[in-house]
């Protein structure tokens, strides 16, 4: 899977946003059901490159947005995002609490981590409400996992139950597998979309 490019660093702070599917039903009466429609939630937001409008001063940086747009197809091609909030900070990223890893199958071993450049002073993984301890029940290993992303391996015996849902809380850059939302393609309209209006960025499950 292609990785959005790291030379992109956006110029506004980025408007990011988690969202949730809930499902509401009202009754006469005043009462109403809700029901999860997932058991995660998901990233999404918008990337802009020059504040106050016009061309940005290196064009180098505009044809590489240009053709990784064209390798996506607009919004058809997935690629993995890796957030750029605090990425030049100490510790990298921000603090990210209970990021959705995976739900268990009680028996795979290794996956993939929603994040690079974790901070493993700070991070606890849940398995549901309980935190797990590191080198006891699982470890990580940095940059290991698909494209860059940090990979987590459990220690045998101690994979979690089959349907266990399995989150992460810790300083780090969120990655994720996203998809452009908008389909925008010929240079005059690209161009202000990615200058004024924003480049939107949606994960998908």
């Amino acid at each position: 899977m292609a990785n959005f490019p790291e030379s992109l660093i956006p110029s506004l702070s980025l408007r990011f946003g988690r969202t949730f599917l809930t499902y509401r039903s009202q009754f006469d009466s005043g009462n109403s059901v809700r029901r999860a429609g997932r058991v995660r939630d998901l990233y999404s937001g918008i990337l802009t490159w020059n504040e106050v409008g016009g061309l940005p001063a290196d064009m180098t940086n505009l044809a590489t947005l240009e053709d990784f747009l064209v390798q996506m197809q607009g919004g058809y091609g997935s690629f993995t995002f890796t957030d750029f909030y605090g990425y030049d900070a100490s510790p990298i990223g921000r603090k990210w609490p209970r990021v959705f890893i995976h739900i268990s199958d009680g028996t795979t071993a290794t996956w993939d981590l929603p994040s690079k450049s974790l901070n493993t002073a700070t991070e606890i993984v849940y398995s549901g409400a309980s935190a797990l301890v590191r080198t006891t029940d699982y470890t990580i290993s940095a940059g290991a996992g698909t494209d860059g992303r940090d990979r987590l391996t459990y220690v045998a015996g101690h994979i979690p139950a089959n349907g266990t849902i399995v989150r992460l809380t810790g300083y780090c850059r969120r990655s994720m597998t996203a998809v452009f939302a908008d389909d925008v393609m010929d240079f005059e309209n690209a161009n202000l979309l990615l200058l004024s209006t924003g480049l939107r960025i949606q994960e998908i499950p």
